[in-house]
């Protein structure tokens, strides 16, 4: 038997796919490889084969296991990894496919995001790697992570369904979308910067990381994240979050204190701070320009800026922040298109990142996040953290509190504030 007999045969074994029906399949749709076609590009074989999309459909779903190269699997057709080395060569092996796949679900989400994003039940979404328990499965597969408030263990007889009505979940989950895996994970997020230590010493020397607060709310505090440059008037602001100083005008300290003789008076909130779909952040204006510094407190190094890519994503690139609750933390991109809800703002494109441990807590707000470049001494800028995430159990009991944090894209931030670092 030929390859292409093989291929024929395998594609005759799916319901609505004759003979006839898979030798086009095949002969216009990449050929040996058109059933990685049918996995990472449905729509395509659907218009080219001139195959009903229902039946498309189906046969991606029955393809998605082993869906690079028909490769030997395990008798459930996936298994589960967390070792970074793996995933990498993973990655490696099969990034076109991964490539093509990647961007049908981005399609895919974005076409159905509104329409998620609206139930009360979900906090946001994102496109990533199909998991279980934690673990990323292989092969790997891209699937859109909904994000709910809490994730109950349900019996759902439907297997269209991920989980029949509940009063968490008041309408119905798919299982699939147009053909793309649903994957649902328990993520709440909160902005952080609320706590009521208060210890923390007077700065000599301004310097990022930092915990002020504006005078009005010593309670309200979170971080000074870093200096910058204003590309019109040529001075020199800091750079925060909007949530963390409020409106324009307002007086900010560090540290806070009810006792103005205790705190430092860094200045004012200049423009209108802003809190919207893309970015939360704000400039502090500094009169005494000779007790800033430009850099981030306890990080040597050049600081520049520079947004990152997808390639960081499947990379799973490291990241750091110093912020003034917890310090300095790292964790790993998870996403630079997650859409979390913000209060009463639903924000979009926004970075995500994970770790295994606590890496934020109330306070954080405002703090720098980037990429060090040990060879060359440098730090990327890449985001303006404003967020945690915590889940909760079936209880309702909060549980991995702050292992999971949120920023802005730092291109957004530089292009509305109109500053440079």
């Amino acid at each position: 038997m030929t390859k292409r007999d093989d291929i024929v045969e395998k594609l005759t074994g799916i319901t609505g796919i004759g003979t006839v029906r898979a030798q086009r399949i095949y002969d216009q749709c990449g050929k040996s490889r058109c059933i990685e076609t049918i996995v990472n590009n449905p729509d395509y074989v659907r218009i080219h084969g001139n195959v009903p999309r229902d039946v498309v459909y189906h046969a991606r779903e029955t393809f998605m296991s082993n869906a690079f190269g028909l490769r030997p699997d395990t008798a459930d057709g996936t298994w589960c990894v967390k070792d970074e080395a793996e995933i990498r060569k993973e990655f490696a092996m099969h990034w076109r496919a991964l490539e093509a796949q990647r961007q049908y679900v981005d399609k895919i989400a974005d076409i159905h995001r509104e329409r998620l994003l609206s139930r009360p039940d979900v906090t946001g979404m994102h496109v990533g790697l199909w998991r279980r328990g934690g673990k990323i499965v292989c092969p790997l597969q891209y699937c859109i992570r909904v994000h709910v408030q809490r994730k109950l263990q349900v019996s759902c007889t439907d297997e269209t369904l991920i989980a029949t009505p509940n009063r968490y979940m008041p309408t119905p989950l798919e299982r699939l979308i147009d053909g793309v895996r649903v994957d649902v994970l328990s993520h709440n997020y909160d902005p952080v910067s609320a706590l009521t230590d208060k210890l923390r010493s007077k700065a000599r020397t301004l310097r990022g990381g930092y915990a002020i607060a504006p005078d009005h709310d010593p309670d309200n505090w979170g971080t000074l994240g870093i200096r910058v440059d204003h590309l019109h008037d040529g001075m020199r602001y800091f750079l925060t979050n909007a949530h963390v100083v409020g409106s324009r005008g307002a007086q900010v300290q560090q540290p806070f204190s009810d006792a103005r003789k205790d705190s430092l008076d860094i200045g004012s909130v200049v423009d209108a701070p802003v809190f919207d779909e893309f970015i939360d952040a704000a400039l502090i204006a500094d009169s005494k320009l000779r007790r800033t510094r430009g850099d981030v407190q306890s990080q040597t190094g050049k600081f520049i800026a520079k947004d990152l890519t997808q390639a960081d994503v499947d990379r799973r690139t490291i990241v750091f922040k110093i912020g003034a609750a917890t310090g300095r933390t790292s964790g790993r991109v998870k996403s630079i298109n997650y859409s979390p809800k913000f209060r009463d703002v639903q924000m979009n494109r926004q970075i995500l990142v994970e770790a295994d441990h606590k890496i934020i807590d109330g306070g954080d707000s405002g703090a720098v996040l980037y990429v060090r470049d040990e060879e060359h001494d440098i730090n990327i800028v890449v985001g303006l953290v404003h967020g945690k995430t915590f889940e909760k159990d079936a209880a309702g009991n909060v549980i991995r509190d702050g292992f999971g944090l949120v920023a802005s894209p730092i291109g957004r931030v530089i292009e509305r504030l109109k500053i440079k670092i």
